[in-house]
């Protein structure tokens, strides 16, 4: 695999890309994922204000992520043997975000 070259773009213009190959890493993260529940992660998602939140889902004990769809609806991606699997899981009248 190529290793692509990280480039510091907090003081330029947007450029538009022509093809996969010019994409760049702007930005890295390290990221420790917490065993939690996926009302937990759904929790933890609303607080942040963030779209998406990894997690290690309790019930499976496998890295998850929870997302934000439209609707009020949640999406869950899990690993399972390197395939990917998707779920919808919608808000409850009850809950307050």
């Amino acid at each position: 695999m190529r290793e692509l070259p990280i480039i510091d773009t907090s003081n330029s213009e947007p450029e538009q890309l022509s093809s996969p190959d010019d994409y760049q890493i702007v930005r890295e993260k390290n990221l420790v994922a917490e065993r939690l529940s996926r009302q937990q992660a759904i929790d933890a998602l609303e607080l942040l204000d963030h779209d998406s939140y990894l997690f290690i889902d309790k019930e499976t004990n496998k890295p998850a992520v929870m997302y934000r769809r439209r609707g009020y609806s949640y999406g869950l991606t899990m690993m399972e043997n390197g395939k990917a699997y998707l779920h919808q899981i919608k808000r409850t009248e009850s809950a307050k975000y």
